[in-house]
């Protein structure tokens, strides 16, 4: 059962679409009785959860509708707090492709197949025996992470450079890697780039198409990227990044063609702003509006992207729908300033003065010194 009280500590959060195994889980730890357990139905529950309670450990399947296991486990590894939070992935069968990809995004142990008492078992004692075995380079590759995060660059490259057995230590190369490109330093990052691309994680041959780019070298980039997709070819991030790639080259019908590619097999809301997005960097409106409409539950996280959008719309005169894409970012962000602004704007156009009015008078009593604000209220109050 979710736990109702905000300010208790989760010791175990169960996240699955599906009903049986998140249940089969869940009583397993309650049979078990190692502490407080709370369920989610999908990711983006989960999401909300995280960000709201503290949690012990996190048992999620990798594969869910609207927003996977892996992109939690993605957004997770962001937050510097989360970094060392534990993370077990669920895989309903045993594929190696996925297990790596989970691995590199940063799942602490992948649980394949059927879910058992002793299987769950085992996977919550390797990783406790993890987290209290941590080595002291370990423990220093994750403060540098930290650092990466905050976007301390130079502090995190000296942090890892300082680790003891870092030309063995494939993470830690790979952090160096990422921290040059931020700098913009492409040569230090192609230097540790070779010494990792000899076992290339998709997350490697990405990074290496990047610094092509970045170098004017989109041959190469598309080489790199393409032999990514055909090492990892259920990982529809780096179909899409193919296809930003070619986007931007103006190779409109090959992007096209990732990008049907990837609508044909689930993806996720976030796949689906990601493809919108880069419509939408493009100036490609209509096409951007076509993606960004389909994702149903997108994350709060992705709320710009709809606003961005309402912009682009509002430029060509597509009131109606500009609107639409406000009304979305406030069910994402509720009772956002700018968000709730713009919309009252485009109510005016429309003709729906009582919502502009009730919007505005809604921010008035907020913000009673807003100059922007109170012209609005003003001319409300005096036509």
């Amino acid at each position: 059962m979710p736990n109702q009280n905000p300010k208790t500590p989760i010791d175990y959060l169960v996240v699955d679409n599906q009903t049986e195994r998140r249940e089969t889980v869940a009583k397993i730890l309650g049979n078990g009785k190692q502490g407080q357990i709370t369920s989610a139905v999908d990711a983006r529950s989960a999401r909300e959860i995280l960000f709201s309670q503290q949690v012990g450990i996190v048992i999620a399947a990798a594969a869910m509708p609207k927003m996977t296991g892996i992109e939690l486990l993605r957004l997770v590894r962001r937050i510097p707090r989360y970094l060392d939070l534990p993370f077990i992935i669920m895989l309903e069968e045993d594929d190696q492709e996925k297990e790596i990809f989970a691995k590199e995004e940063g799942a602490d142990y992948i649980l394949t197949g059927a879910v058992t008492e002793a299987s769950l078992q085992n996977a919550i004692t390797i990783v406790r025996k993890q987290i209290l075995e941590q080595t002291g380079p370990q423990k220093a590759l994750q403060e540098a992470r930290t650092l990466f995060l905050q976007r301390e660059y130079e502090q995190a490259i000296k942090k890892t450079l300082a680790i003891e057995g870092i030309s063995q230590n494939h993470d830690a190369l790979q952090l160096l890697c990422e921290c040059y490109y931020r700098q913009k330093n492409y040569a230090k990052a192609v230097q540790y780039l070779k010494k990792t691309i000899t076992t290339p994680t998709s997350r490697a041959m990405h990074l290496l198409s990047k610094v092509c780019m970045a170098e004017n070298r989109c041959g190469d980039a598309i080489t790199h990227l393409t032999k990514a997709n055909l090492r990892y070819p259920t990982n529809l991030d780096l179909k899409i990044d193919l296809g930003k790639l070619y986007l931007n080259l103006g190779m409109e019908e090959q992007a096209k063609e990732q990008f049907d590619a990837v609508t044909k097999k689930n993806p996720s809301d976030l796949n689906l702003v990601k493809m919108g997005k880069t419509y939408l960097n493009r100036g490609k409106v209509k096409e951007a509006s076509a993606f960004l409409d389909l994702a149903e539950q997108p994350i709060p996280e992705t709320a710009y992207i709809f606003a961005e959008l309402a912009t682009a719309l509002s430029k060509e005169g597509t009131l109606d729908d500009a609107a639409r894409q406000y009304e979305k970012c406030l069910r994402l962000i509720p009772n956002n300033p700018a968000y709730l602004l713009n919309l009252s704007k485009l109510y005016l156009k429309t003709a729906h003065r009582d919502q502009a009015q009730s919007i505005i008078k809604q921010l008035h009593q907020r913000f009673p010194d807003d100059e922007k604000i109170n012209n609005i209220f003003l001319y409300l109050q005096s036509h």
